[in-house]
C-alpha cells in the first residue's frame, strides 16, 4: 500500500514538472515576442498624434506632468529600425551584453546617446573602449548593447534617447508612431491622449478576444492544450488514488464510527502526498526552466493541487457511499 501511495507521489512530482515545462515554453515565446517589439509589453499603446510640435516639446509636455510615472514614449518611423525613445521613472528594459540602458539622467542631458542591437554593434566605430554609432554627419556614444542568445528583431534596432533638451530627428511628432508603455501597465492613459490630441489609442498587440487577443491564441493554444492536458492526467493519478484506497473502506464500511476516520485519512494521506508531489515537481522545473512569470506559475500549480484534491475527495466520498448502500441491502 505504501509503495502504491508513494508511486502516486512521483505521478504527481512528474506531471507538475511537465505543466512547469510547459509553462515555461510559454514564457519563452512571450519573452521572444517583447523582444521582437523592443521591451513593449502586450498592454502598450500606439498612438497617431496630429500635433506639429517637435519631440523636444513634446517630452517638455510629459515632463511638466508629475502625475505621470514609470513610463516610456518611443518615436517609430515607418520602416525604419531606429527608435528614439524617452521615459520617466521605472520602466521595462531591455536584456544586456554589455553597457547599461538609459535611466533619468539621459533624457534630461542636451548630449544624445545610444543602445544598439547585437548585429548593429558590429559595425560600430570603435578607436578605443569607448564605441560610437555613425549618425548622419556626427557620432553617437553607445552607452549598451542589448540582446540574448536567441534571435530576433531586436539584434538590428538602434534605440537613441531624446530628452527635454535635443532630438537629433526634426521630424514634426505627426510623421511618427508613437508607442506608450508602462510598468506594470499604462496609467493616466486619458492624459497621454490629451497630450498628444490622439484619438482613442489602439492597443499594440490587437485583442479581438475578451481577455487575450487572436494572436495570444494562435501563439500560444498549443502550450494551452498542454496544459490542459496535465490536469487531465492529474485528475487520472487521484483517480488511481481512489483505487488504492478502496481496500481499507470496504474493510469498515459496516462500521460507522470507523469508516469516516479511515474516509479522513485516506483523503489526508493524499492531500500530503499530492501536495510534496507538486511542490518537488514544481520548484524542480523552477530551478531548471526559464520563469518570468511566478506568481502565476504558483496559481497554476494551486489550480492543479484543488481539482485534485476535489475530484478525488468526490470519487471517495460517491464510492464510500455506494459500499454502504449495497452493504445495507
Amino acid at each position: 500500500m505504501f509503495k502504491r501511495k508513494s508511486m502516486l507521489a512521483v505521478l504527481t512530482a512528474i506531471l507538475a514538472f511537465a505543466g512547469v515545462f510547459f509553462f515555461s515554453q510559454m514564457n519563452r515565446a512571450d519573452y521572444q515576442d517583447i523582444l521582437d517589439r523592443g521591451g513593449l509589453s502586450t498592454n502598450a499603446y500606439v498612438f497617431k498624434s496630429p500635433r506639429q510640435s517637435s519631440i523636444v516639446a513634446l517630452n517638455q509636455t510629459f515632463a511638466a506632468q508629475h502625475d505621470l510615472e514609470n513610463y516610456q514614449v518611443q518615436y517609430q518611423l515607418p520602416h525604419s529600425n531606429t527608435v528614439y525613445l524617452y521615459g520617466a521613472g521605472n520602466f521595462k528594459t531591455l536584456p544586456l551584453i554589455s553597457g547599461r540602458f538609459f535611466n533619468d539622467s539621459d533624457f534630461k542631458s542636451q548630449i544624445p546617446v545610444a543602445v544598439v542591437g547585437k548585429k548593429v554593434a558590429k559595425k560600430l566605430y570603435s578607436p578605443t573602449e569607448q564605441s560610437y554609432l555613425k549618425y548622419g554627419n556626427r557620432y553617437i556614444s553607445v552607452i549598451g548593447v542589448v540582446g540574448n542568445r536567441s534571435s530576433s528583431h531586436l539584434d538590428n534596432r538602434i534605440f537613441i534617447s531624446t530628452s527635454t533638451k535635443q532630438s537629433l530627428t526634426a521630424a514634426k511628432v505627426n510623421k511618427f508612431r508613437i508607442v506608450i508603455d508602462g510598468k506594470p501597465y499604462l496609467k493616466k492613459r486619458t492624459t497621454f491622449q490629451s497630450i498628444l490630441a490622439a484619438k482613442t489609442p489602439i492597443h499594440l498587440v490587437p485583442r479581438r478576444t475578451p481577455i487575450v487577443g487572436t494572436s495570444w491564441l494562435a501563439r500560444y493554444w498549443g502550450y494551452g492544450l498542454a496544459i490542459v492536458l496535465v490536469f487531465i492526467l492529474l485528475v487520472g493519478v487521484a483517480e488511481l488514488g481512489v483505487i488504492v484506497s478502496r481496500p481499507a473502506l470496504v474493510t469498515n464500511v459496516l462500521q460507522a464510527t470507523t469508516r469516516w476516520q479511515i474516509f479522513g485519512r485516506e483523503w489526508r494521506q493524499f492531500a500530503v502526498s499530492s501536495l510534496g508531489g507538486l511542490l518537488v515537481g514544481g520548484i524542480l522545473g523552477m530551478w531548471r526552466l526559464y520563469i518570468s512569470q511566478y506568481t502565476a506559475l504558483w496559481w497554476l500549480l494551486l489550480a492543479f493541487y484543488l481539482v485534485t484534491q476535489i475530484y478525488y475527495g468526490g470519487r471517495l466520498y460517491y464510492y464510500l457511499r455506494q459500499q454502504i448502500k449495497s452493504g445495507k441491502d
